[in-house]
């Protein structure tokens, strides 16, 4: 091996394609599936095992030899799990890898199977450094090997249908960067991730012979793309011969024994008849095999199969067992029905037909009746219907109207509550509402206050006590003694009667407005303020000392003080308006002369007047 004269640079532009071929061409794909799309694993009841041995390019000094194991068996769940482990070395370079795999398989149809299948494994490359004669000294010499490992995964799917499959591979989909051990140097190398597609298909030619053609594509970035076709001809399912070729390869030929103890050996051979013609002797793969089968059953005669529908009836909001209520099932194809009860436990069952529409109905005293369909499947000896039923509830339904026009009012807030409960509902247009109760059952006391509200009616308030009788709506003028009414709150005339407001001072004989009186007009701007629909008029007013009309002008030129002062302080100026009255509306009845000076105080006053 020392004569055996390498460089470094050789090793690195070689070290990534190498690591990508480590997986070898193998001439029986056909027989080992498991290692061209590792979703064969639990395709079938089997276990396989296999060992493979592969020489190639015989005579070409380093060329690869490649060693690897692998088994796969199915488990529970229409699920399969596979091991590979090999050992792969070509010239200076080694590697060695283990790998699980977990497959999952669905029956789409009765042929139809779909499977996938994720490979998990690890790597070792060893480049053998000791091996090499260079005339430079390098970081890579001076030590006997470079090491270097990772992590991989592969990703698999399978499509069967009868005899026909077809399988994608992605071999080395992930591999994690290679890190290479040598002093002073960072040597990072990313293996490559391919691509393999096959298909075949199985033909019986006969009761002793049947053939299978194959095709396989890989596609590898460094190496470019390489077809197999193929086809092996075997005779009862103990001997097979493999015709096919391979480009950039040549002729491949294989020939394996089946024993009905299950084991199998084979033996392939690759002419190599292109790049290496003349150069290689061809390549040599050896193959051991071992396949142990559930053992089939005896086919009994059919028994007989019996269809029931069945399920438990049950209050939807507590999930309490419904006893001794009664069903009917009708077959929607003939229009018979049966009667069933349900046990101590909520259950009921009942035979039928397969194939056919039937319809479960129950009508009850205390909960809402219920209908439905079902279809009894073939593939299903038993159907559950569950019914969960939900209790019939009362309600409070009335009017309320105005007392005085006995017109309908909307928008009137309708309480019932007690120490526990509070139900509500706002009237509508026709003054009309409805109140339901939840859980309320036959028997059971109704004791509520009832409380009605409107924005400019007097609150009315009354006991109410009714026992549920059915599930009828209550008419609530019954339970009240009458027709339910409100009357309209009296409202103020003047604005003193809602706000505290104080005299209005002015300066004497004069329309000049003090600070105190100041102090109350902003009274009377806020509420303005904060309700702007309202609408007032000032009235100012003079006691009768004086004369009349002078009276009269001293009183408008207040009202005029009193209204532009309020104006400019608030939205909507316009809904205001002034006027003086002089001595015209005294408050006090006595004659001019014999007035009081308490008299003539409250005579003279400036008043505000609600008027909307």
């Amino acid at each position: 091996m020392k004569n055996r004269i390498l460089t470094i640079l050789f090793f690195l532009g070689s070290l990534i394609p190498a690591v990508a071929q480590q997986q070898a061409q193998s001439s029986f794909d056909h027989v080992n599936a498991f290692n061209l799309n590792k979703a064969y694993a639990g395709l079938d009841s089997c276990m396989h095992v296999f060992l493979q041995h592969k020489q190639q390019w015989a005579g070409v000094d380093g060329a690869p030899v490649n060693t690897q194991f692998q088994g796969h068996l199915p488990i529970q769940n229409n699920m399969g799990v596979g091991l590979s482990a090999g050992s792969w070395k070509a010239g200076l370079l080694r590697s060695t890898h283990i790998a699980a795999t977990l497959a999952k398989h669905l029956d789409v149809q009765s042929k139809y199977r779909v499977g996938a299948a994720l490979s998990l494994g690890y790597a070792q490359h060893n480049f053998n450094v000791e091996d090499v004669v260079a005339f430079d000294n390098d970081a890579y010499l001076g030590q006997s090997a470079v090491n270097g490992g990772g992590v991989y995964a592969d990703l698999n799917f399978l499509f069967a249908y009868d005899r026909i499959e077809v399988g994608v591979a992605l071999p080395r989909l992930f591999n994690s960067a290679i890190n290479l051990d040598v002093p002073e140097e960072n040597n990072e190398f990313n293996p490559e991730g391919y691509l393999n597609v096959h298909g075949a298909y199985g033909f019986t030619l006969n009761s002793q012979w049947d053939l299978r053609p194959m095709a396989i594509y890989r596609s590898i970035p460094t190496n470019g793309a390489m077809v197999d076709i193929k086809a092996g001809l075997q005779y009862q399912k103990m001997l097979e011969l493999n015709l096919g070729y391979r480009t950039n390869s040549g002729i491949l030929a294989a020939l394996d024994v089946m024993l009905n103890n299950g084991f199998r050996f084979g033996y392939a051979y690759d002419a190599g008849l292109t790049r290496l013609n003349g150069i290689s002797g061809g390549s040599h793969e050896f193959l051991v095999g071992y396949r142990m089968c559930k053992p089939k059953r005896e086919k009994k005669a059919p028994e007989p199969v019996y269809y029931f529908t069945s399920g438990n009836v049950t209050d939807a909001a507590t999930g309490e067992a419904l006893t001794d209520r009664t069903l009917t099932l009708r077959n929607d194809q003939t229009g018979a029905t049966q009667t069933l009860t349900t046990d101590s436990l909520g259950f009921y069952e009942a035979q039928v037909d397969s194939s056919v529409s039937y319809t479960l109905m129950l009508d009850d005293a205390d909960y809402e009746s219920v209908s439905k369909t079902m279809r009894i499947s073939p593939q299903q000896t038993r159907t559950t219907v569950n019914l969960p039923l939900t209790h019939k509830e009362t309600s409070m339904v009335g009017q309320v109207i105005d007392a005085e026009t006995k017109a309908p009012m909307a928008g009137v807030e309708v309480l019932l509550t007690n120490g526990e409960e509070q139900y509500s509902a706002i009237t509508d247009a026709q003054g009309n509402f409805s109140i339901p109760f939840t859980g309320k059952h036959r028997g059971d006391a109704l004791v509520y206050e009832l409380t009605l509200r409107k924005e400019g009616y007097e609150e009315m308030r009354q006991n109410l006590e009714h026992t549920v009788q059915d599930y009828q709506p209550i008419a609530i003028d019954k339970v009240a003694g009458g027709a339910l009414q409100l009357t309209k709150e009296k409202q103020p005339e003047q604005l003193a009667e809602i706000i505290d407001l104080n005299p209005i001072r002015f300066e004497v004989n004069s329309a000049r407005l003090t600070p105190d009186a100041k102090v109350e007009l902003d009274k009377v701007v806020k509420v303005l303020n904060e309700n702007p629909e309202m609408r007032i008029e000032i009235g100012a007013h003079t006691d009768c000392t004086g004369g009349a009309e002078g009276n009269l002008r001293l009183s408008q030129k207040r009202a005029k003080s009193t209204l532009d002062y309020i104006q400019a302080r608030i939205e909507n100026p316009d809904r205001i308006d002034g006027q003086g009255y002089g001595e015209t509306q005294p408050l006090s009845d006595c004659a001019c002369g014999d007035c009081s000076r308490t008299d003539h105080e409250l005579n003279r006053r400036t008043e505000f007047r609600i008027i909307r």
